[in-house]
């Protein structure tokens, strides 16, 4: 249709010789890419869900995996910032790695957009598990993107150097990013970060609960028979009251406790 030969702007230079021929740009960064993109849109709502729900226990990071988290904040980051850039350069005229025409098709300036609020969505929650700990529920849906993200750039960089035998500009920036997403696809792999074990953050139910069970345990163990007179006093005490009088007395001498 024209809408999508408008979206994606097929290249007709027959550079590519595959079964989707000029359409393979569109497909690589919309699918191959795009659903990478796509798996951060509906992942990390859950995990920041998780994360600021005060009734779900976590588990505070100990240094060394604070400085892991900082490591993929700082991956995140960067793979932000890649897209940003090669927006820039497409916006200054200059040639994409795979996209013969000078002007940027839609499609493209899609995939850049979707990868920076991708990549800034990863960085929120690394973030924010820094700072409030972590819990094992949906863990692994972070992991199952930045996997996805990797799968994609591997399908995109077999025609990318194969077609470039030249480096410029474009080529090396792709070439961080591939490895930037290398060294994230290793984290979800191999990382597994430890807690602390000085403390676990609890929720404020659960707190208040185990106060009223220390409350009443001390409650229990009081003699209330002898601690207070008028349990055993008769009934003209009871009636006059006389039975304060000693407590009266000791108060006067120093504080009364328990």
């Amino acid at each position: 249709s024209s809408a999508l030969l408008y979206f994606c702007r097929p290249d007709d230079a027959g550079v590519f010789r595959n079964a989707l021929g000029g359409f393979t740009p569109c497909f690589t960064e919309l699918f191959a890419l795009g659903i990478g993109h796509i798996a951060f849109y509906l992942f990390v709502p859950l995990r920041l869900w998780v994360l600021f729900n005060s009734s779900i226990e976590k588990s505070p990071l100990n240094s060394l995996s604070k400085w892991g988290h900082r490591i993929l904040t700082f991956l995140s980051i960067f793979n932000a910032l890649i897209p940003l850039l090669q927006m820039n350069a497409r916006f200054g005229g200059l040639s994409n790695l795979y996209i013969t025409s000078d002007s940027m098709p839609p499609m493209e300036l899609t995939s850049y957009i979707l990868a920076i609020v991708a990549w800034l969505l990863s960085t929120s929650v690394m973030i924010t598990e820094i700072e409030k700990g972590i819990c094992q529920k949906y863990d692994w849906m972070i992991r199952f993107a930045w996997l996805l993200s990797f799968a994609g750039h591997c399908a995109k960089i077999n025609f990318v150097v194969a077609m470039h035998p030249e480096r410029d500009y474009f080529f090396y920036l792709y070439i961080c990013q591939f490895c930037s997403h290398g060294v994230l696809a290793l984290f979800a792999v191999l990382y597994h970060p430890r807690f602390t074990t000085q403390y676990k953050t609890i929720s404020p139910q659960i707190e208040k609960d185990l106060e009223l069970q220390v409350v009443d345990q001390k409650y229990q163990q009081f003699d209330t028979v002898n601690v207070v007179p008028e349990n055993h006093a008769n009934i003209f005490s009871r009636v006059t009251f006389s039975w304060v009088t000693p407590i009266l007395n000791l108060g006067s001498k120093r504080p009364l406790d328990f």
